[in-house]
């Protein structure tokens, strides 16, 4: 039984070590395969600010050529630099500051676009982070200085820069898509009673309500809004059926009838 026992001990341990041995390989391949990545990654980001900032630098150079030539040309603002001193001839005192307020506002704001381009155009964060966006900003600096993720001090910058990303103080503020709204508690409680007194008259009158799918079959909906067909909205493949939002109540109101066999009928209907 002791001589068992003792086979089963070895057969454990040797199995512990094959997969640990087994583990750090596959975290080994795993490091290597990690930093391959990276580096391909900063290659590529080196390569498009590259690009980049000759294209932009070439644009500066041609801006400063066509300058150049303008100045050496007739300019117009030089035909009668006397007539500076009586430019505001006529002018209160506050009509002169007011006017000498917007040039100097028109003249920071041109200042603040040529710094932003210079900025672009040297290459530096402000070009990364407006192509890559901030979290490559951020993360791109510190592996293109170290590429060996075992290093203590690479891993520890990554994961302050990670969490910084994470907690929110990079993160873009949330927005609706566009042609949406949120309806606030008092605003709600109005669509409620407007919408409460519609179906009243509809009713009054004998009509009864029905609802459609806020989406249909694209095959429904494609050519039946003549010119307003590019205003469909197209959704993913859901189980191998192209999707659609619909436009309007009109062609899911045919579908409605031809697919619930309806003669004839006094319909409401309120789309969502």
């Amino acid at each position: 039984a002791d001589g068992g026992s003792s086979i089963e001990a070895g057969g454990s341990v040797s199995t512990l070590r094959e997969s640990a041995s087994a583990l750090e390989t596959f975290v080994a391949a795993l490091q290597t395969s990690l930093e391959s990545e990276s580096k391909l990654g900063c290659e590529f980001i080196a390569q498009v600010m590259s690009k980049k900032e000759a294209e932009l630098k070439a644009k500066e150079a041609e801006k400063a050529k066509r300058a150049a030539e303008r100045g050496n040309g007739s300019n117009p603002n030089a035909k009668n630099n006397s007539g500076k001193a009586d430019e505001f001839a006529g002018m209160s005192e506050g009509q002169k500051a007011k006017i000498l307020k917007k040039r100097a506002e028109k003249e920071a704001k041109a200042a603040a676009k040529r710094k932003a381009k210079e900025a672009k155009a040297a290459g530096g964060s402000a070009a990364l982070s407006s192509i890559f966006g901030a979290g490559t900003s951020a993360i791109y600096p510190l592996l293109s200085k170290c590429n060996n993720l075992s290093d203590p001090t690479l891993l520890s910058e990554l994961e302050k820069t990670v969490d910084g990303l994470l907690s929110g103080g990079m993160q873009r503020k949330p927005k609706v898509p566009k042609g949406t709204r949120d309806y606030l508690p008092e605003q709600m409680s109005i669509r409620s009673q407007a919408f409460s007194i519609i179906r009243r008259v509809f009713q009054r009158h004998g009509a009864v309500e029905i609802d459609t799918p806020v989406f249909e079959r694209k095959e429904t909906l494609t050519g039946k809004y003549g010119e307003d067909s590019k205003l469909i909205y197209d959704l993913a493949d859901q189980g191998g059926e192209m999707l659609a939002l619909r436009y309007d109540l009109t062609v899911p109101f045919a579908r409605f009838l031809a697919v619930n066999a309806v003669g004839n009928i006094k319909r409401s209907h309120i789309g969502k």
